[in-house]
């Protein structure tokens, strides 16, 4: 495309724009097999998914939005707030915690500010 641009003393946004207008695919999705997407986003990741299918995290996201999935599975790492507040509470310093639980120093802090006193 840029060297098309550059021929014809255009931008490679006018050229894609033209070439969608006159009805070419500029980048064709590869055909993916989409079969049991649902059931797979309820017991993995979709960075998982999009490893496997070789395509990536996004178009996992746009297949799940075309099957009217809306939300996905939760956030990658599910923190224990009980058990942060724990070990906060049994003396243990913020970055241990942090450390031991394998999640950021900053989740421990938010945790610990969100604790009802």
């Amino acid at each position: 495309m840029a060297q098309i641009a550059e021929r014809h003393g255009d931008t490679k946004d006018y050229i894609y724009g033209r070439m969608r207008r006159l009805g070419l695919k500029v980048n064709p999705r590869p055909f993916v097999d989409w079969t049991g997407l649902v059931e797979q986003l309820r017991h993995r990741r979709p960075r998982e998914i999009a490893a496997d299918r070789a395509v990536s995290v996004s178009a996992v996201y746009w297949a799940a939005h075309q099957r009217g999935i809306r939300h996905l599975i939760a956030p990658a790492r599910t923190i224990d707030h009980d058990r942060v507040r724990a070990d906060l509470a049994s003396g243990m310093k913020p970055c241990e915690v942090a450390e031991a639980l394998e999640i950021s120093l900053g989740s421990v802090y938010r945790i610990r500010h969100l604790e009802p006193r």
